[in-house]
């Protein structure tokens, strides 16, 4: 019974240890760093398929192609049961 303390103990401690040696290089690691921040804007690439043309010609006609169109298209209709 000792025997099983003493190893219990020991177990507790190794991940005590572990667990403090992991967020001591964990915090040290992330303070060292920034985000970086952009120096100009990004240009959003569309990796839908879809092309800058029919982009173009759906944002001068008022249609949402986006991502969430179909579920706008959902909630605004009535549906069968």
């Amino acid at each position: 019974m000792k025997n099983e303390s003493k190893a219990r103990s020991w177990v507790r401690g190794v991940a005590a240890a572990f667990v403090g040696v992991t967020a001591a290089v964990t915090f040290a690691v992330a303070g060292g760093h920034q985000a970086p921040k952009p120096s100009a804007p990004v240009a959003h690439s569309a990796s839908d398929g879809v092309s800058p043309l029919v982009r173009a010609a759906a944002a001068e006609s008022g249609i949402d192609i986006g991502p969430g169109s179909d579920e706008a298209q959902l909630v605004g209709s009535p549906q069968p049961r």
